[in-house]
């Protein structure tokens, strides 16, 4: 995970945010009888993501206008369940499989500054769903392509 993308971080500009990070997940499913409108199925993910953001600053009081580097951490461990539906136009040769899937989870998010409490830089890290410890909802709807090669 990388924002912005295609932006070396060493030169953004001074108090502008910047991330990195992973996620890795692990999905199980649980396929119903293979027939021609799909194999409806429902499963389990567990998804682990950590992210480091960070915000470059002037420090205004030494005259050499000195930059220190304020981050907040987070990492979500998160249960997600999903059901979805394999599509094929003829589940008994080979070809195009669409595979179409929502899900709605429950997680924890933890979250660490690096400054102390004295100072307060949360107007650098402020984020459309927030960043903040606490309970998450994740949501999973997604589409995969695939090709089936050979039906035993």
């Amino acid at each position: 995970i990388r924002s912005p993308l295609f932006k070396s971080h060493s030169h953004l500009p001074l108090d502008e945010r910047y991330t990195t990070g992973y996620s890795f997940y692990a999905r199980q499913k649980f396929y119903q009888k293979d027939r021609d409108q799909g194999m409806l199925y429902f499963g389990h993910e567990l998804r682990f993501t950590s992210l480091h953001h960070a915000v470059r600053l002037a420090d205004n009081s030494t005259p050499r206008q000195y930059l220190q580097t304020v981050t907040k951490d987070a990492a979500m461990l998160e249960y997600t369940f999903v059901v979805g539906d394999r599509l094929m136009k003829d589940a008994q040769r080979p070809g195009i499989t669409v595979d179409i899937y929502m899900g709605l989870g429950l997680g924890y998010r933890y979250v660490s500054n690096s400054w102390g409490s004295g100072e307060n830089y949360n107007k650098f890290f402020k984020l459309r769903r927030g960043l903040n410890s606490g309970i998450t909802v994740p949501i999973r709807i997604g589409v995969t392509l695939g090709y089936v090669l050979k039906k035993n």
